[in-house]
């Protein structure tokens, strides 16, 4: 699998070495994409901060491209059933189980059962001490890769860069341990090393999202992956 380009920059950007990730979609349109982003996108030590909380024009509006990852978050009761049947049986689909910008939710286990027999299944988790538990019931469920991880919570939205790259790596170093070969690590990778490090821990594909907002980077970080440096 080529570098997936974490939402919302997958919506937006494409390179023919990665793998667009498109979303996160709910089920019912989230007004307010551009307000939300002015209003919260900002620099902060090492990274961003963000608060848009997946405003997006609602999956049921959206033709499916095969060639594209999906991905999709429930946040209402129903939202989950809803979804399901939308895309083409086989699609790529990354279930976002995680979003610090929205209140707390998650998928039924024997719904993501029924997810992952009908989809390949990338799990977006956070870097949160829930983790361990949402790691071990997605593989239990079948799904494809465990995506470490989602933006670390803050008081004000989501974080991403360094300080998610420190808290992040020990993650993916211990699910490694578990799931080798089935994690995606993604997280302030911001230079070829930030590759290297991840690698070391065990991860075997790689996600890059706030990267985008100082492209000159990427040629390199993907070099580093390509070549596995």
């Amino acid at each position: 699998m080529k570098p997936l380009i974490s939402p919302p920059f997958g919506n937006w950007i494409s390179h023919p070495r990665c793998t667009r990730v498109l979303g996160s979609f709910t089920w019912k349109r989230r007004r307010g994409l551009v307000y939300h982003t002015l209003r919260s996108f900002r620099p902060t030590a090492g990274g961003w901060v963000n608060h848009i909380g997946l405003r997006n024009p609602g999956l049921r509006t959206v033709r499916i491209d095969t060639r594209h990852v999906y991905s999709l978050a429930g946040l209402e009761d129903g939202d989950w059933e809803e979804m399901l049947p939308h895309c083409p049986v086989g699609t790529t689909i990354e279930l976002n189980l995680s979003c610090p910008n929205v209140h707390e939710y998650g998928i039924p286990f024997g719904l993501l059962q029924r997810y992952c027999r009908r989809y390949n299944v990338i799990a977006k988790l956070p870097p949160t001490a829930a983790i361990d538990d949402m790691a071990a019931m997605c593989i239990e469920a079948g799904a494809w890769y465990l995506h470490c991880s989602n933006t670390l919570p803050i008081e004000h939205g989501g974080e991403s860069g360094r300080r998610l790259f420190d808290v992040n790596l020990p993650i993916v170093e211990r699910l490694a341990g578990r799931y080798p070969t089935q994690i995606i690590a993604g997280g302030g990778i911001y230079h070829a090393t930030n590759v290297a490090w991840y690698r070391q821990a065990g991860a075997t594909q790689f996600s890059l999202a706030t990267v985008w907002l100082t492209p000159w980077r990427v040629r390199g970080i993907l070099d580093a992956i390509d070549g596995g440096g």
